[in-house]
């Protein structure tokens, strides 16, 4: 067996990324590679957890958001997929037959939030800012799965990534308007000194987003 192709290897997965991600990717690259025996670790946390991970080196790898274009100091970030924000409402809500809604109208409504912590406050608080935004939040949560199903009970609405991973019965996304976008990023410390192992793992979660066309929504 080449060197590179077994050892252990850790990876970190933004808590915003669906489960089912990472382990569509795990099924590939065993079927893909069934030679190569590679142990995996798999960490989940909200991206600045995950990059504190890497920079002690808890982590070899790790999935994390971030801000279109942007650069974190001491990291390699190489873009995965390009997300936007969807409104995700109620079955039922009046708003839920419009093709397409305008951020303006979350005010009328009560807001799911994540928490300060989640990487995505800080994007959608600058979505809100840059569009002169007020939502009447009345929840806060660092888990999507609850908040999907705080929104599929009627607690209120809020604004979650396009993905056809996010699936659930009771709630449903409507388009916005507005520029919504950010980064799936996968972030290393210095990709090119990594483990061969580390190297392998990351062209292939790259090479997957395009083959399956995940890399633009």
């Amino acid at each position: 067996m080449a060197l590179g192709e077994s050892g252990k290897l850790s990876i970190g997965v933004a808590e915003i990324v669906a489960h089912k991600f990472i382990t569509d990717v795990i099924k590939d690259y065993r079927q893909v590679n069934p030679e190569y025996r590679v142990d995996f670790n798999l960490k989940r946390a909200v991206t600045g957890k995950l990059l504190d991970m890497l920079q002690s080196g808890e982590l070899d790898l790790a999935i994390v958001t971030t801000r279109p274009g942007e650069k974190i100091a001491g990291f390699d970030l190489v873009p995965m997929m390009h997300r936007k924000l969807e409104l995700l409402l109620p079955a039922g809500h009046e708003l839920a037959k419009q093709k397409s809604v305008s951020l303006k109208q979350i005010e009328q409504y009560p807001y799911l939030a994540f928490g300060e912590e989640h990487a995505l406050a800080g994007i959608i608080a600058d979505v809100f800012a840059k569009n002169d935004i007020h939502p009447q939040i009345s929840s806060v949560t660092d888990d999507v799965r609850t908040l999907v199903n705080l929104v599929a009970i009627g607690e209120g609405v809020a604004l979650l990534p396009k993905s056809k991973y996010h699936e659930s019965a009771g709630a449903i996304a409507v388009p916005v308007r507005e520029d919504t976008s950010y980064t799936i990023s996968l972030a290393s410390r210095n990709l090119a000194q990594e483990p061969k192992v580390a190297q392998k793992m990351a062209s292939f979660i790259l090479d997957f987003c395009q083959t399956r066309g995940l890399t633009w929504p």
